[in-house]
């Protein structure tokens, strides 16, 4: 069997790649050009004759065409995860059109399935408090989130085609942390390397890496064409996950909070006197906003008609300990780490004092 999957060199692709290899399948990566598939291989940790690389943008839709061909599944990963309101030309038309040209090639190409890799960001900003499901009326829009709105928007587009034929499955995963992050873009990994020197006040659904490759595995084989799963982990406040961490690391994270006004003052700074406009300001203002926000999320969707499960997350913050001392961002350990408190029930919100 041959799997296409677009958006392979980023976090989540790159470990979707890495489970793809476990099964023993054959992989066809779309990669823009200048990718070598040894690079991409070895990112992924998988032996390169299980990879194929295709070049291609999915903005271009000729340069899709054919390359799906023989694929039993197309799993869509591909999208701009800007949080930056200049973005938004570029974001929608990745997010949105982008991800229509996709689905319209795999329609085409016969796919027995596409699965469309969206986020928590479409379903919306829960009410304060309880985790939000697949039903939460979407608000992103309210709040000016483009990110938010496009990503929802996207899915759109794609559910809207089960009705042309197209076997559409969508997933949603909320924040991810977990191992093999090539490009440490992410809240641990932001921390540790000292570009936040205080933590955010509000809380996430964080969830294993390696969870949601095998929540994206479980869709294709399980889930009903023209659903959504939200792919979701444990629901706790960002001070009680670093508190965690820290904990297992041996390492020292912010003990103080990030103010909501102090953030948007300083994204709002960052933003006009930007120095490098390819890379975007390390805060915006919708992150500022974000940043108190408790995005809690329920996978009670995807357990019971996936059989979707969530690590405890002690495993899930070893897992990534391990993985940022090999990268050099936390010393070798000299000590051993304080033992781990329990994990939170995955889909309920906790608040700790």
């Amino acid at each position: 069997m041959c799997i296409y999957v677009t958006g392979a060199t980023g976090y989540l692709g790159i470990n979707l790649l890495h489970a793809l290899a476990a099964r023993n399948v054959c992989v066809r990566a779309l990669c823009r050009p200048g990718w070598e598939r040894d690079r991409v291989a070895r990112l992924a940790a998988i032996p390169p004759r299980m990879l194929q690389i295709v070049e291609g943008d999915i903005l271009e839709p000729a340069s899709l065409r054919g390359t799906m061909a023989g694929c039993h599944w197309v799993i869509h990963l591909a999208g701009n995860l800007s949080y930056w309101s200049a973005d938004k030309e570029i974001q929608d038309r990745v997010n949105i059109q982008g991800a229509e040209y996709v689905a319209r090639e795999a329609l085409a190409a016969g796919a027995h399935r596409f699965i469309h890799i969206s986020s928590f960001a479409a379903i919306g900003i829960p009410r304060r408090g309880q985790p939000a499901d697949e039903t939460f009326p979407f608000n992103g829009d309210r709040y000016g989130f483009n990110y938010f709105t496009s990503k929802h928007e996207g899915e759109a587009r794609i559910l809207a085609l089960v009705k042309e034929g197209l076997p559409a499955i969508v997933v949603n995963p909320t924040l991810l942390i977990g191992g093999r992050d090539p490009w440490k873009r992410n809240l641990l990994a932001a921390i540790i390397a000292g570009r936040f020197m205080l933590y955010p006040k509000g809380g996430n659904s964080f969830v294993d890496v390696d969870d949601v490759t095998r929540g994206i595995l479980l869709a294709a084989e399980y889930g009903h064409i023209g659903e959504r799963y939200i792919l979701g982990g444990h629901n706790i406040k960002s001070r009680e996950l670093l508190r965690r961490f820290a904990a297992i690391a041996g390492t020292r994270l912010p003990h103080l909070p990030f103010p909501t006004l102090l953030a948007r003052l300083l994204a709002s700074y960052a933003e006009t006197h930007i120095k490098d406009p390819q890379r975007g300001p390390l805060l915006t203002r919708d992150l500022a906003i974000l940043m108190g926000k408790e995005l809690y999320y329920s996978s009670t969707k995807a357990e019971r008609e996936l059989g979707y499960t969530i690590r405890p997350l002690a495993d899930t913050l070893v897992h990534a300990a391990a993985w940022y001392r090999m990268l050099g961002l936390i010393p070798k350990q000299r000590r051993r780490p304080h033992p781990a408190a329990p994990a939170p029930h995955p889909t309920q919100a906790t608040d700790p004092s």
